[in-house]
């Protein structure tokens, strides 16, 4: 749950339009982030970020011979890795959304000089340039 927690605030951060960061870069962070996560959290806890990593496995070794006792082990716990990561990641992304995206100023989108063009009598083009501010 902790480690899918961060994974979402991580998307959340990088989904973000305030952050501006270049859409092609984003699939290289996500698997960047993702891989970092599931190698530190994977030797304590079997990297259960992904639903898919132990349910999976668990479908194959009943199917194989060994039963329901995957299923029923300490009392049904592959619910855990089943259902934990689903709220690590919606705590993961009201957390961004909480602590740091309600805080990122908006970007300034206002055109400092627009240049217009304009016909004069003689139809002619000329060239009308407007000064606004912020």
């Amino acid at each position: 749950m902790a480690g899918t927690s961060l994974i979402g605030l991580f998307v959340a951060f990088c989904c973000e339009p305030k952050n501006q960061i270049p859409r092609n870069l984003m699939p290289a962070l996500f698997g960047f982030i993702a891989t970092t996560i599931s190698i530190c959290c994977g030797l304590n806890m079997g990297s259960p970020v992904n639903p898919a990593s132990d349910f999976g496995g668990r479908i194959f070794a009943s199917l194989i011979g060994y039963g329901v006792q995957l299923f029923t082990f300490h009392h049904y716990f592959f619910l855990v890795p089943l259902l934990a990561p689903i709220v690590g990641a919606a705590i993961g992304v009201y957390s961004y959304q909480f602590f740091i995206g309600f805080h990122i100023p908006k970007p300034i989108t206002a055109n400092i000089n627009k240049v217009k063009w304009d016909m004069d009598q003689e139809n002619q083009l000329k060239q009308v340039s407007e000064s606004s501010s912020c």
